[in-house]
């Protein structure tokens, strides 16, 4: 992506663009759900970011697929691996969660996430055993670190672009 990211921690990310180039220079996202007790779980998946939808394997005999089946609204937590020094540093978002069962839509996810992990794992959601989820970002907290405190700015996703919230 070619978009740069804001380097201080005030200026508002507007564009989808930014948060999406971001996304792409990470590899590890944290997904929490709801279990049946009301507790929360949370997991790290690979992932993958396509416009403004992040899709990620679950199996299908998971506690993970099971919380999401039963309440589809979860929250995904992406982290640098380091301190960017001023620029975006993390985001965490709530999203509603969907599996996908259109097989040339999987087909596309497999190659994308081949060519994203080269060393592996492989992901093939086309058997019984594995689900392709998309996650739909609804509200998103952007996170800077600036003077060894952390700034969130909560924005919704509308129409691609990143609104107040």
């Amino acid at each position: 992506m070619s978009s740069t990211l804001p380097t201080a921690p005030e200026t508002l990310v507007e564009e989808w663009t930014a948060v999406a180039a971001f996304l792409d220079a990470q590899h590890v996202m944290s997904v929490a759900t709801l279990r049946p007790d009301g507790w929360p779980q949370v997991t790290s998946v690979g992932f993958l970011a396509q416009g403004t939808a992040i899709y990620f394997v679950v199996a299908r005999e998971s506690q993970k697929f099971q919380n999401m089946l039963r309440e589809p609204r979860i929250s995904l937590c992406v982290a640098a691996s380091t301190p960017s020094g001023g620029g975006l540093d993390g985001i965490s978002m709530a999203a509603i969660a969907e599996e996908v069962t259109d097989t040339a839509h999987i087909v596309q996810f497999d190659d994308a996430m081949l060519k994203r992990y080269p060393q592996g794992p492989l992901y093939n959601p086309l058997g019984d055993a594995m689900a392709l989820i998309r996650a739909k970002p609804q509200v998103i907290s952007l996170v800077r670190l600036s003077g060894g405190r952390s700034h969130a700015e909560l924005r919704r996703l509308e129409g691609g672009r990143l609104v107040p919230a």
